[in-house]
């Protein structure tokens, strides 16, 4: 039986994508960050855009050789930019194996890259509706929801779940 190491790396960046304007602004907000920081040891809550942009890598283990075989495929493919096949790759594996967790948070991923933003929400909160999660997974499925509803410009949502990513964020 081959088994596969999966890494989920972090979500698409709306900051990447939006060039030199938002990143002078996250530049202001770190220095605002920076400037109200209190004595030593107290804790610093982190801005959202810091919240986003957070780094979530969570290792998975695959045990069916069709689902590492689709897996690897949708991986080359999301590699060279093919979203539409990377999609249709995860949901082949999604096919057998409809419980796992990772598959639909990497679904929920490349839904964010194909600009389908309530398919991105949907497929986030399935991998979170799979028990049990691991925090990490929890963490990165909320920044995809964060994203997606912050794309469909439901704002008092998108705050919501970044409450709820906040409840999982790793400490760094």
């Amino acid at each position: 039986m081959r088994r596969l190491n999966a890494q989920l790396n972090s979500v698409p960046s709306a900051g990447r994508r939006l060039g030199r304007s938002a990143a002078a602004l996250v530049a202001v907000l770190l220095v605002s960050a920076c400037s109200s920081l209190g004595g030593v040891g107290q804790p610093v809550e982190r801005s959202p855009v810091q919240l986003v942009e957070q780094p979530a890598k969570v290792t998975h283990t695959f045990d069916n050789p069709q689902v590492v075989s689709a897996w690897r495929r949708a991986e080359d493919a999301r590699a060279v930019g093919n979203f539409a096949l990377a999609f249709r790759h995860l949901r082949a594996a999604l096919e057998i194996a409809p419980e796992d967790r990772a598959l639909w948070s990497r679904l929920g991923e490349v839904a964010l890259r194909l600009e389908q933003w309530d398919a991105a929400e949907k497929y986030a909160l399935r991998s979170n509706a799979l028990k049990p999660v691991p925090p990490l997974l929890s963490y990165r499925n909320w920044l995809i929801v964060v994203q997606s509803r912050e794309r469909m410009r439901d704002y008092d949502g998108a705050e919501q779940a970044k409450l709820q990513a906040r409840l999982y964020r790793p400490d760094t």
